[in-house]
């Protein structure tokens, strides 16, 4: 099993693939996980965040989302 620096060090490089002409300074990653016993919401974000760029970058996403036709991928979902 991949121990906690090698996750991130995988992160990263899909993020530096899906990316590869910019330079990645903050990021911020909201999941739905699920256990036995729970269905939680969850954030994961880099080093160098704050509370309010943490906000302002949620806040940009939802705008974009909602408001300029962002296709979220539904390919595999169940309908």
């Amino acid at each position: 099993m991949a121990n906690e620096e090698e996750n991130q060090d995988a992160f990263m490089g899909m993020l530096h693939d899906a990316f590869p002409e910019k330079m990645i300074t903050n990021w911020i990653i909201v999941i739905e996980s699920i256990t036995k016993d729970s269905r939680d919401l969850d954030i994961a974000t880099s080093d160098g965040m704050t509370t309010w760029l943490a906000t302002g970058m949620l806040n940009c996403a939802s705008e974009i989302v909602l408001n300029q036709g962002y296709e979220v991928d539904t390919e595999g979902d169940d309908e």
